[in-house]
């Protein structure tokens, strides 16, 4: 019995092994130093003229004492790579990261352009049959969770690859040059169900959010104006684009839609602002895009207020749109 148990207990063990990221918290590093574990093209022993030294020890960590910063030189995108086996079928893949991109890089007047990506492959005998995909242009100067999820139509597989990919320009509206900077921490692959699209800890109504418009679509089917939009609406995960369908909460028109109070209970007070003549409408929207309840407003512009009834609503997440001739807006609201 005792060798049966201690058998047990062994076979779990490789099996918890046999499903790590190699260096998932980026705390292992060679003398170089070189992040151990992850093929990189980085080659901190070379003298510029290029900077050749493109994946970086950074002590700007998630957790632990060390990130990996994938790190611009003008020339060339840094990458980071590492393949291992796995005993089951991911779910997803979740990390942490900052996105640093120099002065003028990705707005609306200038020219350079940058990009940073993960991609997520599940491999049978080297040949992809599953795969997760994210990539962003848009600046996020706090550590936030990324979740890349992992298609689910393999039913026979043998290791996971994953490839994070930095950007490559160096530069800065021609004043001072800085680096795109793809700074990464804390890699976990999950193999659970991710079926909490939203979370509440991240729910924030007055944090504030620049105002550019680059459209993501939320795991709820909403689109968002961009992603820091998303992740105060609690998002979990979101892709670069709007939605095919769903919500869309787009641009920035010049009126405004105030909702009170937030929590809501049975009644939710909605104050909104017409600045063009045409019949406006608020629908109520639960987070898979249906319409739950409408209700017709003013045509003339001007400032007004509307209650709307809550009560055959059950507890949870919910959005209001108005919509005035072709501007809408959209704004997420919680019933107790």
């Amino acid at each position: 019995m005792k060798k049966l148990l201690f058998t047990t207990c062994l076979f779990l063990f490789a099996q918890y092994l046999f499903s790590q990221i190699p260096n998932s918290d980026m705390e292992n590093w060679t003398f170089g130093p070189t992040l151990i574990g992850w093929e990189t093209n980085s080659h901190p022993l070379t003298t510029p003229p290029i900077d050749p030294y493109v994946v970086k020890k950074d002590s700007d960590a998630y957790s632990g004492s060390w990130a990996a910063d994938l790190h611009a030189n003008g020339v060339f995108k840094a990458f980071a790579k590492t393949i291992f086996a796995v005993p089951s079928h991911p779910q997803h893949l979740s990390l942490y990261y900052k996105l640093l991109f120099p002065p003028c890089v990705n707005d609306s007047i200038n020219y350079p352009k940058d990009t940073v990506s993960v991609l997520l492959e599940l491999l049978s005998n080297g040949t992809v049959v599953d795969s997760g995909y994210w990539q962003s242009t848009v600046a996020n100067f706090n550590y936030s969770q990324l979740i890349v999820p992992l298609s689910q139509n393999a039913t026979t597989f043998d290791s996971c690859r994953i490839t994070l990919t930095g950007g490559d320009v160096l530069g800065g509206c021609g004043i001072v040059a800085a680096s795109t900077e793809f700074i990464v921490d804390h890699l976990e692959l999950k193999y659970e169900s991710q079926n909490a699209c939203v979370d509440s800890a991240r729910l924030c109504d007055t944090c504030f959010c620049p105002q550019v418009v680059a459209p993501v679509c939320g795991c709820n089917g909403v689109t968002y104006n961009n992603f820091c939009y998303a992740q105060n609406a609690g998002i979990t995960s979101w892709a670069a684009g709007s939605c095919p369908t769903g919500i869309n909460n787009v641009s920035f028109p010049e009126g405004y839609l105030i909702l009170f109070p937030v929590p809501a209970n049975n009644v939710l007070n909605v104050q909104y602002e017409l600045l063009n003549p045409g019949n406006s409408e608020l629908n109520v929207s639960n987070m898979l895009g249906q319409t739950l309840t409408t209700e017709k407003g003013e045509d003339i512009p001007g400032k007004y207020q509307m209650k709307i009834d809550l009560s055959n609503l059950a507890s949870g997440i919910y959005f209001v749109e108005l919509k005035a001739g072709s501007n809408r807006i959209v704004k997420r609201f919680v019933k107790e």
